[in-house]
């Protein structure tokens, strides 16, 4: 009885110890949440190439820090090839866009103000007339804006350190719990560590097989600026449910222009290609990743949303995916008992 009685003061201790962990991260996030989510997309992107680099060390016998360097000079190189051949095509691309869905759009009003049923749903589609080249620069490469290349700037110099020297960082961590705490956190962070592994390595992959498809498919079905349709499509699958839904618009659009029919295999394109990344390659990819339920996810897409706006709701299902981790780990699997070791033993 004794026993049963302290089990359940444990594990409300626990529950409450999360439940003020959360209550931190909310404060921490509603008042400066977009420091804390820039820190957490360096924390990702750190993940990322130490990922591609444990992924090589399997055939590769050399250090992992050299295989990071060589993942690091991989895509500086690539980024610098992007900028020197793609990033000129995806401007141009981007500038037709603007001058194009405008039209598009004008000629989709028109068609649901010929029928009677497309009539209430003119209030929910903006006048062509305001679009400008203004409203799409967000969808090129490079961005004037001040704050977007800070932000970029922390977050590959977080992902660059954090992916040469994790040990250090980790090393910190594991400081701030009690020396019998260690060897537990220390369990805890490589199961949450190795959990976003799997999740961005999946991500990334899903999105270059959605970015690669939608561009061929829509260069087959004749549609315009197939490049930067696929890119958008791309990107866009790093955002779990919106994406998707956000992505099919413009190609759409263009489709509509030249007919109805184009826009309906447009349609079919996007909706075989999701059926493909959602039943077969994400769940090949990430079959070990934690499953993240629908309405928590879209719960917290809609909560960082409004707190932080889109850097919010793309860096959603990763949070949420750790929040799930923590969750399980801490609470559902609590160990019977925790080791209280040395300090020297804790760290490692």
């Amino acid at each position: 009885m004794v026993e049963r009685q302290e089990e359940l003061i444990r594990r409300v201790g626990i529950g409450l110890g999360i439940a003020t962990l959360f209550v931190f991260a909310f404060l921490a996030i509603f008042y400066g949440g977009h420091v804390v989510l820039v820190a957490f997309a360096g924390f990702l992107l750190a993940i990322y190439f130490r990922g591609i680099a444990r992924f090589l060390g399997k055939w590769i016998p050399v250090r992992t820090r050299w295989l990071v360097g060589f993942v690091l000079l991989a895509h500086a190189g690539l980024a610098v090839l992007f900028a020197w051949y793609a990033a000129p095509l995806l401007e141009a691309q981007g500038r037709q866009l603007a001058e194009q869905l405008p039209e598009a759009v004008g000629k989709l009003r028109d068609t649901l103000r010929d029928r009677s049923w497309g009539r209430p749903l003119l209030g929910a589609i903006p006048d062509p007339s305001s679009f400008t080249w203004r409203d799409f620069r967000g969808l090129g490469i490079i961005s004037s804006s001040f704050s977007f290349v800070v932000d970029l700037g922390v977050i590959l110099v977080v992902g660059i350190y954090g992916s040469l020297e994790p040990d250090t960082y980790r090393r910190g961590l594991l400081l701030l719990f009690p020396p019998r705490l260690r060897d537990e956190a220390a369990r805890v962070t490589e199961k949450a560590v190795a959990t976003l592994r799997r999740f961005i390595l999946g991500s990334f992959g899903s999105a270059t097989i959605i970015g690669v498809g939608s561009a061929v498919g829509l260069a087959i079905l004749g549609v315009p600026l197939p490049v930067m349709m696929g890119l958008i499509a791309g990107l866009l699958t790093f955002i779990p449910n919106i994406g998707p839904m956000l992505s099919v618009v413009p190609p759409a659009l263009l489709a509509l222009m030249q007919s109805p029919t184009l826009a309906l295999w447009v349609l079919l394109l996007y909706g075989g290609l999701q059926f493909l990344e959602g039943s077969v390659i994400t769940p090949m990819i990430q079959r070990r990743a934690v499953k993240l339920p629908p309405a928590i996810l879209v719960l917290a897409q809609v909560l960082l949303g409004v707190l932080a706006g889109p850097l919010g709701i793309a860096l959603a299902a990763p949070l949420t995916a750790l929040g799930l981790v923590l969750m399980n780990e801490l609470y559902v699997q609590e160990p019977d008992d925790v080791p209280s070791d040395s300090p020297s033993e804790g760290v490692r």
